[in-house]
C-alpha cells in the first residue's frame, strides 16, 4: 500500500506538471503571438546598438528607423531552395521588397523574366550587396541604376539584385548556374565578395551544420529541436547560445596569432574564392555572359575605426576578414587578376565619417561611393557597351576625374 501511494503521488505530480507546462507554454505562445501582433517584440540589431542608431540614421525619426531595421532583419526570415539551400523570402514593406523570383527591388526595376532590348545586369553577393539596413533606393544596384539611367541615352541598363544574407562566391557562383540553366540569361554579372568568404572558411553555406544534423536525425537533435520550438523555453535556448557564443568570441579572440592552422585556412578560403572566379568566368564565356568581380571595403580594413560606431561588436569573423584582406592585398599587389577583378578594398583609407549602419553592412552614402567606383573602374577598363563608352556625359566624366574618397 505505501508503494502504491508513492506511486500515486508522483503520478498525480507528474500530471500536474505536464497538465500546467503546456497551459504556461500556450499562454506565453499567446503572448508573444499578441507582442508580435502589435509590433512589440524587440529586433536584435536594434537591441544591439540602441541610441548609437540615430548616429548612422540622422534624417529618420525614431518609427522609421525601427520599421526599416524590422523589415531589414526581423520580419523575413529565409526560406529553403534547392542547391544554394536558402534565398531571401519574398517580402513587402516599405522599405524593403523581394520579388519572388528571388531578387531585391531596385529603383527603376526593369521586369522578370528581363527582356532582350535590355542591357541586363545580375548583381550577386551577400547581405551588403543585398543592402541589410537601408531601403530600396539606397542600395548599390540602385545607385549603380541611377548611374547608367544617366549615362544611358540608347542602351536600357536593368539591374538585378541577386545579394543574399550568408551568401558567399561558391553559393552565388551555384546560383549565378541556376539561373542560366532555367533560361535566364543576363549580358552582364557581377560579384561583390569579401566579406564573407572568412565566414565559410569550410566552403560550405552557413546552415550546413543544422542541415546535417537533421538529416541524421539523431535522437539528441529531435529532443533539442522540439524543446527549442516550446515557447517557454525558446528564450533560454537563446539566452545559453549568445554565452556560448561570448564565451567562444573570449577564448578564440587571439586566435589568428596562436594557431599555426588560420593563415592555411584563409589562404585556402582565398584560393576557393580565386578557383569559384575562374569558374564563374569560363560559365559566363560559355554563355556570352561578361563577368566582373569586386572585392568589396571592409570595416577592418584600411577604414579608421574611431569613425565607426559599431567597431566595439568586434568578433573572430571580423579578426579573420582583417586577415584574410592582408592576403588579398598581397595577391593583388604581386600578380594581375585581371581587368575584369575591380579591387576596392582601400577606398575607404581616405573617408572620415561613419560608413556603416552596424558593424558590416554600408550606409546609402557608402553605397553610392562603391556603386560610382565601380561604374567608374567599369568605364575607365571599356567593359561597358561600347555606344556608352564612345560618348559618357558630364556626369560620369566628373566622376572619372574625382577621387572617390570623400562621403
Amino acid at each position: 500500500m505505501r508503494i502504491a501511494k508513492i506511486y500515486q503521488g508522483i503520478a498525480l505530480w507528474l500530471f500536474n506538471f505536464i497538465v500546467l507546462f503546456i497551459i504556461f507554454n500556450l499562454a506565453f505562445y499567446a503572448f508573444q503571438t499578441i507582442r508580435k501582433q502589435f509590433n512589440l517584440i524587440y529586433n536584435p540589431v536594434i537591441e544591439k546598438y540602441g541610441d548609437l542608431l540615430k548616429i548612422v540614421y540622422p534624417n529618420l525619426s525614431d518609427d522609421e528607423r525601427n520599421e526599416l531595421l524590422n523589415e531589414s532583419w526581423r520580419d523575413r526570415p529565409f526560406m529553403y531552395e534547392a542547391f544554394t539551400q536558402f534565398k531571401e523570402r519574398p517580402y513587402k514593406g516599405k522599405y524593403v521588397n523581394v520579388d519572388p523570383n528571388g531578387f531585391r527591388l531596385t529603383k527603376d526595376q526593369g521586369p522578370w523574366p528581363p527582356k532582350s532590348k535590355n542591357f541586363n545586369i545580375f548583381l550577386f553577393g551577400g547581405s551588403t550587396t543585398f543592402n541589410y539596413g537601408v531601403s530600396d533606393n539606397e542600395t548599390i544596384a540602385s545607385h549603380m541604376q541611377d548611374m547608367f539611367n544617366t549615362i544611358s541615352n540608347q542602351t536600357k541598363v536593368k539591374i538585378y539584385n541577386f545579394g543574399r544574407g550568408f551568401y558567399y562566391s561558391s553559393q552565388e557562383r551555384i546560383l549565378f548556374q541556376q539561373l542560366l540553366t532555367q533560361g535566364t540569361v543576363p549580358e552582364m554579372a557581377i560579384f561583390i565578395d569579401g566579406i564573407n568568404e572568412n565566414l565559410n572558411l569550410s566552403d560550405e553555406p552557413v546552415f550546413s551544420d543544422e542541415l546535417r544534423q537533421a538529416m541524421n536525425q539523431s535522437f539528441r537533435w529531435q529532443l533539442s529541436q522540439l524543446a527549442y520550438h516550446l515557447p517557454l523555453l525558446r528564450p533560454v535556448f537563446d539566452k545559453l547560445a549568445k554565452i556560448k557564443y561570448k564565451t567562444l568570441i573570449q577564448n578564440q579572440k587571439d586566435l589568428p596569432g596562436e594557431s599555426e592552422d588560420i593563415p592555411a585556412s584563409l589562404m585556402r578560403a582565398v584560393n576557393e574564392y580565386l578557383t569559384n572566379k575562374r569558374l564563374i568566368e569560363a560559365i559566363g564565356k560559355e554563355y556570352g555572359v561578361q563577368t566582373i568581380f569586386v572585392w568589396q571595403p571592409s570595416p577592418w580594413f584600411e577604414y579608421d575605426l574611431q569613425y565607426h560606431p559599431f567597431a566595439y561588436s568586434s568578433n573572430i569573423q571580423n579578426v579573420l576578414s582583417k586577415n584574410i584582406y592582408d592576403l588579398m592585398s598581397e595577391i593583388q599587389d604581386k600578380e594581375s587578376l585581371g581587368d575584369h577583378f575591380i579591387y576596392c578594398a582601400d577606398m575607404q583609407k581616405n573617408i572620415q565619417a561613419p560608413v556603416y549602419v552596424d558593424a558590416i553592412h554600408y550606409s546609402g552614402a557608402m553605397s553610392k561611393a562603391l556603386a560610382d567606383k565601380i561604374v567608374v573602374e567599369m568605364f575607365e577598363r571599356n567593359l561597358v557597351p561600347q555606344q556608352m563608352n564612345e560618348n559618357p556625359p558630364d556626369a560620369v566624366r566628373f566622376l572619372l576625374s574625382e577621387p572617390l574618397v570623400e562621403i
